[in-house]
């Protein structure tokens, strides 16, 4: 089953457009230095979506310069591992840490959103070799390639990482855009599915942040 892409794109970019500012009221996300952080993240939200067009020729000027795929790219993949991060936020917060217990809210919310997203987008992954189609809602993985779920899941990371220890955010965010670029070279994503991931993880990071904030002042 194909659907409307024209008509999926306008409600994708509406929603997200819309969405995050909905997001910000209801939980007073109203921190002055983070104002950048949103807009970055809204502005990549948008940004994924309008590159769906362009996605194939990105991805072959990514890939073939690169030479495709290696093991430098696995391994980086497989650092930026969702589970394995949920895992480590999961003995860090059992161990009463308050950093391990927003990463792993972040890791979580930012989870949820993404498997939403992919299941009802329902869009080719590279190696299938279709290129960047969308099939519709689909619990089949061959076609969860948007957003990047691995992307998403290292920028919440990162984001977490930046509250906590301001000094090694530049490096966090510098790994999270590795391991978004090794999820294209692994033909396992398209470009947009990485730059759209890249904002969702900042968001839902920072909706969790403020959740747990809102937690402890009650």
């Amino acid at each position: 089953m194909r659907i409307n892409r024209r008509a999926l794109l306008a409600a994708l970019l509406i929603t997200c457009l819309v969405a995050p500012h909905g997001a910000a009221a209801s939980h007073a996300i109203r921190l002055g230095q983070e104002r950048i952080g949103f807009a970055a993240a809204q502005a990549g939200l948008a940004l994924g979506l309008l590159l769906i067009p362009q996605d194939q020729a990105l991805y072959d000027g990514i890939r073939e310069p690169l030479g495709g795929g290696g093991i430098l790219w696995k391994g980086i993949s497989l650092a930026g591992e969702p589970a394995v991060a949920l895992a480590a936020a999961g003995v860090l917060a059992l161990n009463g840490s308050e950093f391990g217990r927003d990463l792993g809210w972040a890791l979580l919310l930012n989870g949820a959103a993404t498997m939403a997203l992919k299941a009802g987008v329902g869009m080719a992954r590279p190696k299938l070799g279709l290129g960047p189609i969308f099939v519709g809602p689909t619990l089949q993985s061959e076609y969860h390639a948007f957003p990047s779920g691995h992307t998403s899941s290292a920028f919440a990371a990162a984001t977490v990482v930046a509250e906590y220890y301001p000094d090694y955010g530049p490096w966090a965010y510098l790994a999270a855009g590795l391991v978004g670029l090794s999820r294209i070279m692994e033909e396992e994503h398209w470009p947009s599915n990485v730059v759209f991931g890249a904002g969702l993880g900042y968001l839902t990071a920072r909706v969790a942040l403020e959740l747990g904030s809102n937690w402890e002042e009650e």
